[in-house]
């Protein structure tokens, strides 16, 4: 059976092939990459989904105040789990 959304999709290869690499992000400075497997982007994504239906339950649409990067992917995966619209926005330039 082919996955029909992204979340599917996740999930599958977090079944199928928990430790390899979903996500890679750069480092900064010099820093490593931090890589992310598909069984990291589901279970983070859970726990963001949990905290999001606990703070607001009957919420149909939920900002996402981030710049791109991991935590922007997961809340965004968070949103699709939990069924409401995800509304990104970057965050306010710092002063």
């Amino acid at each position: 059976m082919n996955p029909t959304t992204i979340i599917e999709a996740i999930e599958r290869h977090a079944r199928e092939r928990p430790d390899a690499v979903a996500i890679t992000v750069p480092g900064d400075g010099g820093r490593e990459d931090l890589s992310f497997t598909f069984s990291d982007v589901l279970e983070r994504s859970r726990r963001i989904t949990a905290d999001m239906q606990r703070a607001v339950p009957e919420a149909k649409r939920v900002m996402i105040l981030q710049a791109p990067g991991i935590d922007f992917a997961l809340s965004l995966c968070a949103c699709f789990i939990a069924g409401v619209a995800a509304v990104p926005t970057p965050p306010p330039a710092a002063p």
